[in-house]
C-alpha cells in the first residue's frame, strides 16, 4: 500500500492488557497520581489551617502557663522550637488576631510584666 499510513499505524504499541510489565506498570502510575493528589490536598491544607492552628496552640500554652507567669525557655523551645522572645513576640500577634477583647486584655497583662 502506497500513500499515507494509517492512523493506527503512527502510534506506539499499546501494550497487552494481559502482559505483567503493563499491568505493573499501570499500577505504579496510579499509585503515583494518587499519591501526587493526596500530597497536593495535604498541603493545600496546612496552608489554610496552620497560621490559625499555630496561633490557637500558643494561645492554649500561654493559658495553661500564665499563672506561673509564662512557660520556662526549654518548655518553649521543646514545644515550638523558638525563644522565649519569639513566643512572647507570638503570643502578641496571636492576641491581635484574637476577637474577644477582654480575654486579650487579661492574657496580654498576664504576660506584660515576664
Amino acid at each position: 500500500m502506497t500513500g499515507t499510513p494509517h492512523a493506527s499505524e503512527l502510534r506506539s504499541p499499546i501494550p497487552r492488557p494481559n502482559s505483567r510489565e503493563a499491568f505493573l506498570t499501570a499500577q505504579v502510575q496510579s499509585y503515583r497520581q494518587h499519591r501526587r493528589r493526596t500530597q497536593q490536598a495535604a498541603a493545600a491544607a496546612a496552608r489554610r489551617t496552620y497560621p490559625h492552628h499555630e496561633a490557637a496552640e500558643i494561645i492554649r500554652f500561654a493559658e495553661v502557663w500564665a499563672p506561673y507567669g509564662g512557660p520556662p525557655g526549654d518548655e518553649v523551645f521543646v514545644r515550638f522550637g523558638i525563644t522565649t522572645a519569639q513566643f512572647r513576640a507570638r503570643l502578641r500577634d496571636a492576641l491581635r488576631q484574637c476577637s474577644d477583647p477582654d480575654t486579650t486584655r487579661w492574657r496580654t497583662a498576664a504576660y506584660r510584666g515576664a
